[in-house]
């Protein structure tokens, strides 16, 4: 009988999105993220580069999305799941 290895990713709890990860969660083509990350004031979330890749710390990038949603609560010109 072999002895099985544990899938690294899994046992570990993840620590980054990727951008096609990141742009799955918030219901946008990747390409808007990477438009964020290249305008003189970044709109998107917190992202790191790593060994060349763009990363997204997941705590960061919840934080952002919770801060978003904050905002959208508190905005009165917000019009969420309405009908019109």
């Amino acid at each position: 009988m072999s002895a099985q290895h544990p899938n690294p990713q899994k046992a570990v709890a993840k620590r980054y999105y990727t951008t096609e990860e990141a742009a799955v969660i918030l219901q946008l083509d990747k390409r808007t993220l990477q438009n964020w990350r290249y305008v003189a004031k970044p709109d998107g979330p917190p992202y790191v580069h790593i060994g060349g890749a763009v990363r997204y710390p997941v705590q960061a990038f919840n934080e952002w999305c919770d801060e978003l949603d904050s905002q959208a609560s508190n905005d009165p010109n917000t019009h969420r799941n309405q009908r019109r």
